[in-house]
């Protein structure tokens, strides 16, 4: 972490003082937008929670059932998320909004068909193989859904072994 906030510092400093005493304007030019798209990729994080939690959510309402739809709709809400924090923080100021707008609808495209394409061969079959050979289906029962919480004590109940 402490590599990450002399980042954001060095970043910062370099777009106020170093091109006056280095006289380095590309270096500042890659600083500047370095430390966008680092805090920007923090965005990723968020993604993937949402990501997490819509998954778990929808296996419980559909009772373990549509997993290629719980799929989809979990990658459709992680791409929205991830888009609506990112694009702004990378690219406000420097495209036009309706540019801006275009790209984070294309992103959020391009990881569903991306998904798409992905899942049919390989995610199915790695989630069907995986279940036969451990014989487990996990349904999170009664998680919270909360970023800060690392229990992971799943009760018997919550833990249906296939046997």
């Amino acid at each position: 972490m402490p590599f990450i906030g002399g980042f954001v510092a060095l970043s910062t400093r370099v777009g106020k003082e170093a091109t006056e005493f280095w006289k380095m304007d590309d270096y500042a030019v890659f600083f500047r937008g370095a430390s966008r798209a680092l805090i920007g990729s923090l965005s990723y994080l968020s993604g993937q929670y949402f990501n997490a939690v819509a998954i778990s959510i929808l296996k419980k309402k559909t009772k373990g059932k549509f997993l290629f739809a719980r799929v989809l709709l979990s990658t459709l809400i992680a791409g929205i998320v991830d888009a609506v924090i990112f694009m702004p923080i990378i690219f406000y100021g420097r495209i036009p909004g309706a540019l801006l707008v275009s790209v984070a609808i294309t992103s959020v495209v391009f990881k569903v068909l991306y998904e798409i394409v992905m899942y049919l061969p390989i995610t199915s079959s790695m989630i069907r193989f995986l279940k036969k050979l451990e014989r487990v289906d996990v349904f999170d029962l009664n998680t919270k859904y909360t970023p800060f919480s690392a229990g992971l004590g799943y009760t018997e109940e919550e833990l249906h072994r296939k046997e």
